[in-house]
């Protein structure tokens, strides 16, 4: 583990984790499901008028929480949008329920209306006073975690830490159920062999809900989710923990 202070430092922490290499995790035949939040959103691009506020009212009328409680004060909220995929939203609760250390809630975001990636994206910003947790991270349905140690050690981490903006760790990254090779053409990016998501991170708060709005406005906004996190967090302390933690699908 090695611990980064301040924003020139925790910049190059973010480039560089876009260029780590990816490592096993297991696979079953269900992971490999496609993202149907993707092919709406194609039949229903952004336009000029779908600001940030504007894509969260929609989210609202849109979609439902559902909160799994296993601490009456949780230390981390684990937030999951799903939408007709509840194969895999029972593995993404079940890999849930089975940390051993109890301090977290699991947040679940259920798409009734399935009005695209866009408005997917708007749901986590428009619940984020919802959620109760001092930190904060990303699990969608199609993504599980590998480690039953995840809440254990992010504890731990924190209070080694003293309370940092920001723990940023290792995912193991699938699609079609193989290493992943090229990203896929939707996402709009340069093929990579390894990647970074707001599955890579645990945020706190504060710096959650300043940087979450901006994930909406960007398809795939996850990159520019976090690089606001960073620039929030300047002169504040950011972790990189070695270890990985989930499973995530492309």
């Amino acid at each position: 583990m090695f611990i980064f202070w301040g924003l020139f430092v925790a910049v190059i922490v973010f480039v560089s984790l876009i260029s780590l290499s990816v490592t096993n995790a297991p696979v079953d035949q269900t992971t490999t499901e496609e993202n149907p939040w993707i092919h709406a959103h194609a039949r229903q691009p952004l336009t000029r008028g779908d600001t940030a506020l504007a894509l969260e009212k929609r989210a609202l009328s849109a979609f439902n929480l559902e909160r799994i409680s296993y601490a009456t004060s949780p230390l981390i909220s684990v937030v999951t949008r799903t939408w007709k995929r509840p194969a895999l939203l029972a593995l993404n609760i079940e890999s849930s329920q089975r940390q051993i250390v109890k301090n977290h809630e699991h947040c679940v975001l259920r798409d009734s209306k399935g009005k695209g990636m866009s408005i997917a994206e708007a749901a986590l910003s428009a619940f984020a006073s919802e959620y109760r947790g001092r930190y904060i991270m990303h699990l969608d349905d199609d993504d599980r975690f590998v480690s039953d140690c995840f809440t254990g050690d992010m504890e731990r981490l924190i209070e080694e830490n003293q309370q940092p903006a920001m723990i940023i760790f290792r995912v193991s990254i699938l699609h079609d159920s193989v290493f992943i090779k090229s990203m896929p053409s939707v996402w709009l990016k340069m093929p990579m062999h390894g990647t970074i998501c707001t599955n890579n991170v645990l945020v706190r708060r504060d710096v959650y809900q300043h940087a979450i709005d901006v994930i909406a406005q960007h398809h795939g906004g996850d990159y520019e989710f976090i690089l606001k996190a960073i620039l929030f967090s300047k002169n504040q302390r950011i972790v990189w923990h070695n270890a990985t933690y989930c499973c995530v699908n492309v």
